[in-house]
C-alpha cells in the first residue's frame, strides 16, 4: 500500500470548528516520518502536529476502513480520546453505524458538560464518510434541516461532500425520525447541550450559552489560515 493515500494532498489538513457544534473535522493524520516527506509543508498532517494546531482536542473518531495510518497511542497518551468506528468507503454508511457514531458523540458530550474540548471526526480526507456522518448527527439529533447541516459543513471543512449517493441519503434524513429511536432524556440532553439562543440570569442580565462563547473563543486562537481550512503552525527549523 501507498504510505500516502490517494488525493490526500487535494485536501486541507484542517478544517474550521463547525459552528453551533462541538466538531472539527480534518483529514487522517499520517505517521510522522511519513507526513514529512511530503514536500509542501502546509499540506503534512502528523498526530503531532495536530494536537499542536486543535490544543482543546477531547475526542477523535477514526472513520478509516484500517489502522494503518497512525498510532492511536500518539493521541490517548495526551489525554485525547480516541475511538475506532470502521467505516467501508463509497457507500452510503449504513444506520447501524451512523447511530453508533452518535452514541460515541453523545456520551462524549454527557460527561464533558463542564468544559469545550472537541470532537475531532476524520475518515481518510475528512470529506465524505466524515461529512456524512457529523451531518447525520446535526439533522437528526439536533433537528437541524438537511440542507442547512450539509452547507454549514461544506463552509466550515472547506470543501463539500462529493458523493451523490451520500447527499441523497442525508436530504431525505430528518429530526422526527431520530425522535423516535431515542429516549426524551437523551434528546433533551443533546438539544440542550446545542442551544443558542440567548438566555438569562435571574437578575435579567443576558447572556451567551457556553457552546456559543465557546465558538468565538475557538476562533481567536492563534491557528494559521490557508486557502480552504486551517493548516497546522510549523517551525521555521
Amino acid at each position: 500500500m501507498k504510505p500516502i493515500p490517494d488525493r490526500w494532498l487535494d485536501y486541507s489538513p484542517i478544517g474550521e470548528r463547525v459552528p453551533g457544534t462541538r466538531f472539527i473535522a480534518f483529514k487522517v493524520p499520517l505517521r510522522e516520518h511519513v507526513s514529512a516527506k511530503v514536500s509542501q509543508e502546509k499540506l503534512r498532517l502528523a498526530p503531532e502536529s495536530l494536537l499542536e494546531a486543535v490544543p482543546d482536542l477531547g475526542l477523535i473518531i477514526d472513520l478509516t476502513n484500517t489502522s494503518r495510518y497512525y498510532n492511536p497511542e500518539s493521541f490517548t497518551s495526551n489525554d485525547v480520546q480516541h475511538k475506532k468506528l470502521m467505516v467501508p468507503g463509497k457507500v452510503t454508511p449504513p444506520k447501524d453505524l451512523a447511530e453508533k457514531f452518535c452514541r460515541l458523540v453523545t456520551n462524549f458530550l454527557e460527561d464533558n458538560e463542564d468544559n469545550d474540548k472537541l470532537i475531532g471526526v476524520h475518515c481518510t480526507h475528512g470529506v465524505n464518510r466524515t461529512g456524512y456522518l457529523i451531518c447525520y448527527f446535526m439533522i437528526t439529533k439536533m433537528n437541524k434541516s438537511p440542507s442547512e447541516s450539509i452547507e454549514t459543513f461544506a463552509a466550515a471543512r472547506g470543501h463539500e461532500i462529493e458523493r451523490q449517493n451520500y447527499m441523497s441519503s442525508l436530504r431525505k434524513l430528518s429530526g422526527k425520525e431520530s425522535k423516535k429511536e431515542c429516549s426524551s432524556s437523551k434528546e433533551t440532553s443533546v438539544e440542550s447541550q446545542y442551544h443558542h439562543d440567548d438566555h438569562y440570569d435571574h437578575d435579567g442580565k443576558s447572556h451567551h450559552s457556553r457552546y456559543e462563547s465557546g465558538d468565538r473563543h475557538y476562533q481567536s486562537r492563534s491557528y494559521q489560515r490557508g486557502g480552504r481550512g486551517y493548516y497546522p503552525r510549523h517551525n521555521s527549523n
